[in-house]
Parts: structure tokens; sequence; C-alpha cells
């Protein structure tokens, strides 16, 4: 394993903690201030999930195939559906 491919292990390491904490961090501010608008910031969030994700993919040329899709579905909403009931808790 080279260096260029272990310093990208690090870089995917602390993008998804970056991405944790500012989501968590959102999460906690939206419960402190506006309470009624929790389903629409999860859409906010998870729309700018799918648009960053559609971004890279177009970007890099990347073919998308349908069990990409239905796996992404099949991860997302039961995700969403978690994040709903943590902010409701």
């Amino acid at each position: 394993m080279g260096k260029k491919n272990r310093l990208d292990n690090y870089m995917w390491l602390v993008a998804l903690f970056v991405t944790i904490d500012l989501s968590d961090l959102g999460m906690k501010f939206l419960k402190r201030l506006v309470m009624n608008l929790t389903l629409f910031f999860l859409v906010i969030v998870f729309g700018a999930a799918l648009l960053t994700a559609l971004i890279i993919n177009i970007a890099k040329r990347t073919k998308v195939e349908f069990r990409f899709l239905l796996w992404g579905l099949l991860l997302g909403i039961p995700n969403l559906l978690t994040s709903l009931f943590f902010l409701k808790v």
C-alpha cells in the first residue's frame, strides 16, 4: 500500500468525521431553535447529499447502475427515519 493510497484513506476518514460532526451540529441547532421544521431540515440535508453525489458522478463521468440506486434507497430511507427519530426524542 503506497503513501498516496494511505493518504487518500486518511482523507476519507477526516471527511467522514467532519460530515458526521456537521450533521450532528445541525441537528442540535435545529432541535433548540425550530423543532417544527424537522422534516424540512432533513430533506435539505439528504437532498444536499444526493446533489453532491450526483455532481461527483457527473464530474467523473461514471455510469450509474440501477443496483447502486437501489442500495442508496435501501440505506437512505432507514437513515432518514433514524435521524427523524433522534430529532423527535
